[in-house]
């Protein structure tokens, strides 16, 4: 099975990242993008702008494709994409206490192994590649 996931980068003047903490994916939660599944019917640009304010009560402008990940978590292929993006409107607020336990503004080199599911390392590329690349549209596959 093969589970799409549109996430946002979303950068802060100070140069961290919105992260949010999940509680279901394991113990001690795990800090991810804001984002979500795809559902049918709907663009990954649409689904973005859903998911995002429907866990944080903010309006988002949806940037471009900065990379694509991919990993296997025992069987189940999830296919991550992320979206550099902007808050246009709203305050963060958590809107899905039962699924998120908190979010914050993070720098992605204080994020500890215990907090993700082993992508960071592929996050902060793709951090670095949204300031020093020269090419914008194009798309980076991690696997």
């Amino acid at each position: 099975m093969n589970t799409v996931v549109a996430s946002a980068l979303i950068k802060n003047e100070k140069g961290k990242y919105l992260l949010v903490k999940l509680n279901k994916e394991k113990e001690g939660g795990i800090l991810v993008p804001p984002g979500g599944k795809l559902e049918l019917g709907e663009t990954l640009r649409d689904c973005l702008v859903r998911e995002v304010h429907e866990e944080l009560s903010i309006n988002i402008e949806v940037g471009e494709l900065v990379g694509v990940l991919e990993k296997d978590y025992g069987g189940e292929v999830w296919t991550m994409l992320l979206y550099k993006c902007e808050i246009v409107g709203g305050e963060i607020t958590n809107m899905e206490e039962g699924k998120i336990s908190d979010w914050n503004w993070r720098d992605l080199d204080e994020v500890n192994d215990y907090e993700n599911i082993n992508f960071f390392n592929d996050l902060k590329n793709f951090a670095i590649n949204l300031t020093f690349r020269s090419n914008p549209q194009r798309t980076v596959l991690v696997t």
